[in-house]
Parts: structure tokens; sequence; C-alpha cells
């Protein structure tokens, strides 16, 4: 059926909508909510700064108000829209084989992109999150997920947040002026690729990895940062290789607690403290061809 209608919940509902089928919406602003329960759902506006579902400024508070949300569906395309004072601003929940593409999420009560519990194999392709109240990529208990050209600045916690998430893939990615840290793997997010990534201004760290394992950071680059550029802590067997810290605010890179890692071609420069800085139990390290570029230390 190619009848328009006035609210994106109205096709929904309507009988006859279901799997496989395409939502095209118009430029506007959509004071809405949408649940998706169909698997292959391609849901498509005009670009993301005008065709925008926006909530008022008091509604980023209810957590019942996610913008677009879905569980246990596989093969979902959500493209060019807007989102603007949500809790959330989209949300899969064991969700798989979808896609998350040129999507613009801003001032949510929480996080802004959000896979959590066996959402794996998905891809988030040129989305921004911004000014949320949170994070704004979250990737919670979700794997093989492919991560490419997105921005995320302006959040009051993290830029992109993975906690007890393996396998996933992130290049090309930009986190800055967030509030606390650009990038943070937790909790046993290991085998994670990290390639061509930057990191820049944010009030603590750049790079972060805690109590993860067997990651792979690559030709990413973390600059003018409040704390550390990059900072391996409890993280053994992670491999580190051409990536450049600069002009931070505390050391370039820190390896604290943890052994076997492997350090190759890094380059740190004009940082306010060590170039490289091993604290604590740190043992079984192996470095070879970094440069050091002059720091106070």
């Amino acid at each position: 059926f190619t009848k328009p209608y006035r609210t994106i919940n109205k096709v929904l509902g309507r009988p006859g909508f279901g799997a496989g089928d395409t939502i095209y919406i118009d430029s506007g602003i959509f004071s809405e909510t949408l649940t998706i329960n169909y698997d292959n759902v391609w849901i498509e506006g005009v670009e993301s700064g005008s065709t925008r579902l926006w909530l008022a400024a008091g509604d980023s508070t209810s957590a019942v108000n996610v913008g677009i949300f879905a569980d246990t569906q596989v093969g979902l395309v959500i493209r060019k829209l807007g989102f603007k004072h949500m809790y959330r601003g989209i949300e899969f929940y064991n969700v798989d084989n979808s896609r998350i593409d040129s999507v613009t999420v801003e001032y949510s009560g929480q996080y802004g992109l959000y896979l959590w519990v066996n959402s794996d194999t998905n891809t988030l392709l040129g989305n921004t999150s911004s000014k949320n109240s949170s994070s704004g990529f979250y990737l919670y208990a979700s794997s093989n997920n492919t991560l490419t050209n997105n921005t995320s600045s302006k959040n009051s916690l993290y830029g992109f947040y993975l906690y007890v998430s393996s396998n996933n893939t992130l290049t090309k990615n930009t986190g800055l002026n967030n509030s606390s840290i650009g990038y943070i793997l937790e909790g046993n997010s290991n085998n994670n690729t990290l390639t061509n990534n930057i990191s820049s201004n944010n009030s603590e760290r750049g790079f972060y990895t805690l109590s993860c394992s067997n990651n792979t950071l690559t030709n990413n680059t973390s600059s003018n940062n409040s704390l550390q550029g990059f900072y391996l802590d409890a993280s053994p067997n992670n491999t580190l290789t051409n990536n450049t810290s600069s002009n931070n605010s505390s050391h370039g890179f820190y390896l604290n607690f943890s052994s076997n890692r492997t350090l190759t071609q890094n380059s740190a420069d004009s940082n306010a403290g060590y170039a490289f800085f091993m604290a604590s139990t740190s043992s079984s390290d192996t470095f070879n061809k970094n440069v050091f570029v002059p720091s106070p230390y």
C-alpha cells in the first residue's frame, strides 16, 4: 500500500503491515516513538535534519520514550532520521543483522544508540550522537557489530562504550568533547578491533581498556585529552600498533596492572606526562620501534 498517513505509528499499526515492508517518511517533525515488531522492516526518512522524531525537552527523563525500540528482530534498516529529547534514541534488544545508517540523536536522557543483550552482527554507519546525558554509543553484551564513520560528541559520559562486548569492529569513528572518555572497553570486552579512530578533547582519557584482553588498536589518534591518551588497565594481551598520542594533559600511553602487551611503532608527542608509563605489576610487555617526542619527562 502507498497511501500517505499523518503519523508513522498509523502505518506500523495498519492491517497488512508486516515483515519485509518499508516505510518512507517525508520531511517534518513527528512527536511520537516507534516500536518495531516484525523482521526485515525498513524505515527511512529524507535526511536526519529534516525527518525528525522530536519530543518536548522534559520527555527525555521518562524511560518509556525510546525513539525506536526493537527486540528479537532481524534484518531491520533505519536510515536518515533525527531524534531529539528521547530517553534513548534507538534501542535494540537481541536484534541481529540490522543496520542503522545516517541517523542523528541528540539530547537524550540516557544513551544515544543502545545495543544490548545479544544484539549481534549489526552495522552502524555514518551516525551522529551528541549532547546525550550518558554515552553516545553503548554496546552491552553484544558481539560482532561493525561501527564505521560515526561521531559521538559532547555527551555527559562516554563517546563509545563497550561493556561485556567482544569481536566488534570500530573503524574511522570520532569521539570528541565528551565529559569523560572517548572510547572505553570494559568488563571482558575482548577481541575487538579499533582502527583509524579519533579521540580528542575529552575531559578524561582518549582510549581506555579495563579488564579486557586480546584487543587490537591500530592507527588510532588520541589528542588534547585532559588525562592519558591511551590507558590499558588490568588488560593483558592487547596489541597497539601505529597509534598516535599527542598533546594530552597526562601520559601518552599508560600501562597498569597487566602483562603481555605488544606496542609497535606508536608515537607519543608533546604530552604533559611521560610518553610511555608502566605502573604497578606490569610485566612481559614488548616494545618495538615506538617513537618518543620530547615532553616534560
